[in-house]
């Protein structure tokens, strides 16, 4: 009877050890899902640190040096290589090349205003000979208009581009002269202070990729040195672009002390000779004016003479 008792409960222990070992199981497969998890959390975050670090790197070697002229932009303080001297000569040349522009643009103005007096004055000339024709019959008004006319023409042509020594070819010469000064020769100096900004900004862009890389904990000794040894590159066309610069300003000096010395002789000399000649005209037309005036007062007019007659 102890037997058959005994024997039901068999089927019940054999559950609970079946269910302790799955219990076990699932324990060790949780733990090892656990750990597997962790542990590709972790490469995971590893290979992530890696990408960042090589991104920063990427940045640092080849995007850093743009960040140096962006602080610059929005007017970040930012240590650049710097020359008083040269810095000096730039912003005398700059404000050098404004002034003859303006003087070339003024001069310009100039030339054509006196075309178009000397225009004028033709015209006017021509008017007074169309007058002098229609009062043939008035000897007194009609020598005036005369001598005006030529006066007048013959001041027109001494201004005017006939004459190879004319004001108007003067000044056609001044103004030339003073374009190709601010034109070529300023410009010549302007590009090359463009140059020493290029070469000075890759000396500072090496520089300041130095300042960045310095930050970073992966560097290594050798890449400290070729960037040492890149800035030195960097620093030969900058000199090179500074004396250059010192150079171009010298000589541009130099050519624009003879170009104002000739330019300001041949415009004196072509004033005192226009001035000179026109008052010479004016002053012979003045006597002739004057003599016919008097020849015309000791004889009677046609008017009267005619009105003599028919009386």
């Amino acid at each position: 009877m102890a037997l058959i008792q005994d024997e039901p409960a068999e089927p019940q222990n054999e559950v609970r050890i079946v269910s302790k070992k799955k219990e076990s199981t699932i324990s060790v497969v949780k733990s090892q899902a656990k750990t597997a998890y962790q542990i590709l959390l972790a490469e995971l975050q590893r290979r992530f640190d890696d990408i960042r670090e090589r991104m920063l790197e990427k940045f640092r070697m080849e995007f850093g040096p743009n960040m140096l002229k962006f602080k610059e932009l929005i007017g970040q303080e930012v240590n650049l290589t710097s020359d008083p001297e040269v810095e000096e000569l730039i912003q005398e040349v700059q404000k050098m090349a404004a002034q003859y522009r303006r003087l070339s643009t003024e001069a310009d103005g100039f030339r054509t205003a006196s075309n178009a007096v000397n225009a004028k004055m033709r015209d006017l000339g021509g008017r007074f000979h169309t007058v002098s024709i229609f009062e043939r019959d008035n000897s007194g008004v009609h020598l005036n208009c005369y001598q005006l006319s030529m006066a007048f023409a013959t001041m027109s042509t001494n201004g005017g581009n006939a004459n190879k020594d004319g004001l108007a070819e003067i000044l056609k010469g001044f103004v030339d002269a003073f374009k190709n000064l601010s034109n070529t020769v300023m410009e010549d100096a302007l590009a090359a202070t463009k140059n020493y900004y290029t070469r000075r900004y890759e000396l500072d862009a090496a520089r300041y990729k130095m300042e960045l890389l310095n930050e970073s904990p992966t560097i290594s000794a050798f890449e400290k040195d070729k960037l040492k040894k890149d800035i030195e590159i960097k620093r030969g066309p900058y000199e090179e672009a500074k004396a250059a610069l010192k150079s171009k300003v010298g000589l541009m000096k130099q050519y624009r002390s003879q170009l104002v010395y000739q330019q300001s002789k041949a415009l004196h000399e072509a004033l005192i000779r226009y001035h000179e000649a026109n008052a010479k005209i004016l002053r012979e037309s003045l006597i002739q004016t004057e003599t016919n005036y008097e020849k015309n007062q000791e004889e009677p007019s046609v008017l009267v003479s005619r009105s003599s007659e028919q009386a």
